[in-house]
């Protein structure tokens, strides 16, 4: 299995987040267009919106678990030094 990057999960959120507001925006015109007296557009609004902040959450733990990772790395390099 292909390990993904930090820069891939950035990809794939910016993918995400660009075909949200595409079809968000469709789905609004659509709705409005032909005004059927219920607003229907709000709940794939909100539930897809749910899940792209999860998206986000998501890239964002891993982005700091990435900063941890390299943090410690240092630490170990600096210790290491030190010691011989």
């Amino acid at each position: 299995m292909r390990e993904i990057t930090l820069e891939d999960a950035r990809g794939g959120f910016t993918a995400h987040a660009i075909v949200y507001v595409m079809v968000m925006a469709a789905l609004i015109i659509l709705n409005l267009a032909f005004l059927t007296g219920f607003l229907w557009f709000v709940i794939p609004l909100v539930g897809w919106g749910i899940v792209l902040a999860l998206h986000y959450l998501f890239l964002r733990r891993a982005r700091n678990a990435d900063g941890d990772r390299q943090a410690r790395t240092e630490q170990r390099t600096a210790t290491a030094k030190r010691a011989a």
